[in-house]
């Protein structure tokens, strides 16, 4: 038997992205600090009011997300604390269940606002972002 890989209790932790929303959002916006500037830096851009209203949402399920990840991942510990104790306790497993799907569900709304924020931008918008982001086009 191999040490360190026998008896040892799965781990369940949900890794996370150090992108908000789990990564995986539409080019350019796979960047961090591309869909930060976008967002929250003022840098001459002139948007037209859909697209404000759109950066308006963005931001705040921005913002939402982290906050929920935050909660949730304390929450989330506390469930797999109580579970290593009681693993046959349904209502627990149940518990852990629904905040992910909580949890990805937020997530996925927020990757829609993105994609359809990245779909209204015009092409001179995404080189004036790129340029103040320090990405060569």
């Amino acid at each position: 038997m191999i040490s360190g890989f026998s008896g040892s209790a799965r781990n369940y932790t949900f890794t996370h992205s150090r992108h908000v929303g789990g990564g995986n959002l539409p080019i350019p916006f796979n960047i961090p600090n591309v869909l930060y500037n976008l967002l929250f830096e003022d840098f001459g851009l002139v948007f037209t009011r859909k697209q404000e209203d759109m950066i308006d949402a963005v931001s705040f399920s921005y913002k939402a997300v982290q906050r929920m990840e935050k909660r949730y991942a304390k929450e989330e510990q506390v469930l797999m604390q109580k579970m290593l104790q009681s693993s046959d306790d349904q209502v627990l497993k149940d518990a852990l269940e629904e905040l992910q799907l909580d949890r990805f569900q937020a997530n996925q709304h927020f990757k829609e606002l993105v994609t359809v924020l990245s779909e209204l931008l015009e092409r001179e918008q995404y080189e004036k972002l790129m340029a103040f982001s320090g990405i060569p086009v």
